[in-house]
């Protein structure tokens, strides 16, 4: 029963974060935002992640739990979102799009610590985390059937139904309502330095999300070819989610190696060809990239302090920083420079996240002679 909850959780949750992620652009666009505002919209609503996070997160889930927090979360997620469908004024509507970016982010940090924080054996973290990315491909599927380049209306509600069923999941007696004290003082140079390269991995990979779908429609694209190249990510994700269930002898630092030498090819391919083809079977890497760098990032907390308060203080800093404050500085960047020529910056923080990967990895077979 407990897993099966926790699977739907996963679900619904990354279901309604699949169109947040690739689509919010383009809700942007829809909502009558030009290209220009759009972009810097973007870039507002993923510093309002941090700030939500930073702030309103450590108080809810202190005050009212996992579940608590979870509930409320969802609930302004769903008025916010009935809002900007709503919404005929421009002002309102960009108001509307931050405030989602406000509330449901914090799904992050609470989803991952009901499940580090729930009674599982080995492997069952990954195999649980896998129907978050199977719902992250069904809400893709979903939205290809707005075949003109995405529909607002279908996109807003493929958040709030999945969202809607994730605030009931969490009322379930089978989960348990963690209440989590966060301090974000407890951390040691080491976490900081590995948490700084999740964040520069993390931050190249979300680029993709970002501009990823008005970039391949400026190519010509469709709907289905859009959704078809978010798909193939998503199915390596889970390949290699699976795959790392049943072997936990992989170290974290060799993941993060994995990622970021995926990374740097996948953006490589992308300056090399526009061709759909090789974006295509590129965009393999790029789960790989995501799915190697998150199970690294578990392990790494995992390993140094299984407490439940460093866990969720430590998906604090994933969720606010690693996934929302990256994304922002990326964005801004992409949207100053022209976002047809967005995959320049993701290639060069990968190559940075690569200098450092290889300076820990010496670090950790010779000592602490290098930090």
């Amino acid at each position: 029963m407990l897993n099966n909850t926790l699977k739907t959780l996963c679900f619904s949750y990354f279901f309604a974060w699949a169109i947040f992620l690739n689509f919010y652009f383009v809700i942007a666009e829809k909502s009558g935002l030009d290209a220009n505002i759009a972009g810097i919209v973007s870039g507002i609503s993923f510093l309002a992640r941090t700030v939500g996070l930073l702030t309103l997160y450590p108080y809810l889930i202190k005050h009212f739990g996992t579940k608590g927090t979870g509930i409320l979360l969802a609930g302004g997620t769903v008025v916010t979102c009935i809002l900007l469908l709503i919404s005929t004024n421009s002002y309102l509507s960009i108001v509307c799009l931050i405030a989602v970016a406000f509330f449901l982010p914090i799904g992050l940090p609470v989803t991952e610590s009901t499940l580090t924080g729930s009674d599982l054996k080995s492997g069952q973290y990954e195999t649980i985390r896998l129907f978050g990315s199977l719902g992250f491909i069904i809400s893709i599927i979903f939205a290809s059937f707005s075949f003109t380049y995405y529909q607002k209306e279908i996109l807003v509600l493929l958040i709030v139904l999945p969202v809607s069923i994730y605030g009931v999941t969490m009322t379930m007696r089978v989960l348990k309502n963690q209440y989590y004290d966060i301090s974000l003082t407890n951390f040691q140079p080491i976490h900081l330095y590995v948490f700084s390269i999740v964040f520069l991995i993390q931050g190249a990979h979300a680029g993709f999300y970002v501009f990823g779908a008005p970039y391949f429609h400026g190519l010509g694209f469709n709907s289905v070819k859009i959704s078809a190249i978010f798909i193939i990510g998503i199915i390596a994700e889970i390949g290699i989610f699976k795959a790392l269930s049943s072997n936990q002898s992989i170290s974290y630092q060799s993941l993060l190696l994995v990622a970021t030498v995926a990374s740097i090819i996948r953006w490589g391919a992308m300056i090399a060809s526009d061709n759909f083809m090789i974006i295509f079977i590129s965009a393999m890497l790029h789960g790989i990239t995501f799915g190697a760098a998150h199970i690294a990032f578990v392990r790494f907390i995992k390993g140094e302090n299984p407490s439940g308060n460093f866990i969720s203080s430590s998906f604090l800093i994933y969720g606010a920083m690693i996934m929302s404050l990256s994304l922002s500085i990326v964005t801004f960047s992409i949207n100053s420079i022209a976002f047809e020529s967005y995959f320049t910056i993701p290639v060069i923080v990968s190559i940075v996240a690569l200098v450092l990967v290889a300076m820990l990895m010496v670090y950790k077979k010779y000592g602490d002679r290098i930090m």
